[in-house]
């Protein structure tokens, strides 16, 4: 659980912030600077390698957010 748990956290995190940012801003390449900086932010903190798959995570499930919500 500990190996998953990084991952599922910086992804999850990461991809809502940037969404918000996005929403609020309607500009994704806001959205996506602060997925990036997010995810990379958690991944520092927990100083785990699987977090660091967090920051790919993220911006995938920033993107996935994005194109259901334009649906």
């Amino acid at each position: 659980m500990y190996v998953f748990l990084p991952f599922l956290l910086s992804t999850l995190i990461s991809g809502l912030l940037g969404y918000l940012t996005y929403r609020l801003l309607l500009k994704n390449r806001a959205g996506i600077i602060v997925t990036l900086i997010s995810s990379a932010f958690i991944a520092y903190t927990f100083t785990d390698l699987y977090a660091f798959f967090g920051v790919i995570g993220g911006v995938l499930f920033y993107l996935l957010l994005i194109r259901i919500s334009t649906k």
